[in-house]
């Protein structure tokens, strides 16, 4: 589409600036839609992730809390645990380590993110409205979206940062 647009906007014709109204329309509906959908996604991240990681991080904790049990019970023990008892240790210890390995790398998988929303914010802000005042309307909600999913990115970042000094 990029190319018809440069196409229709060296014209000057009443036909081209037509075809070139009809575009920035068509483009105009899609951001409008994009938005609600984003906005609706949004929201419901913002409910659901906070009460996610807080669950996750429950159950790290409870995850940990048992095989700190397990290691306590087996220190004095070890000898006489069947083997099958210390594949289990060693499998929850394994666990642990992989989750916690897992969950340090999201911080900075949401700082990835965030940085391509701003990317795209940013080349949104600047594409040219051509007097279209429905597509200027259609932009700047877009971009204000865009402003909330970031925002909301941000608080989760901090949140599970915050989570992760914990364990």
């Amino acid at each position: 589409m990029g190319d018809k647009l440069k196409e229709l906007s060296l014209k000057n014709t009443p036909n081209a600036i037509t075809e070139f109204s009809i575009l920035y329309k068509g483009i105009s509906r899609t951001m409008n839609i994009t938005t609600k959908r984003i906005e609706t996604e949004v929201e419901l991240f913002s409910q659901l992730y906070s009460v996610g990681i807080t669950s996750f991080e429950k159950f790290l904790i409870t995850q940990y809390t048992f095989i700190l049990k397990l290691e306590e019970f087996a220190d004095g023990n070890m000898t006489q645990l069947p083997i099958q008892i210390n594949s289990i240790l060693s499998e929850y210890v394994a666990s642990k380590e992989t989750l916690k390995v897992n969950f340090k790398q999201l911080p900075n998988q949401i700082d990835s993110a965030v940085s391509e929303y701003i990317n795209l914010r940013k080349t949104l802000k600047n594409t040219p409205t051509h007097n279209f005042s429905f597509f200027k309307e259609a932009k700047n909600q877009l971009v204000e979206v865009l402003s909330f999913l970031i925002h909301e990115f941000q608080d989760a970042k901090e949140l599970t940062t915050r989570i992760l000094e914990k364990l």
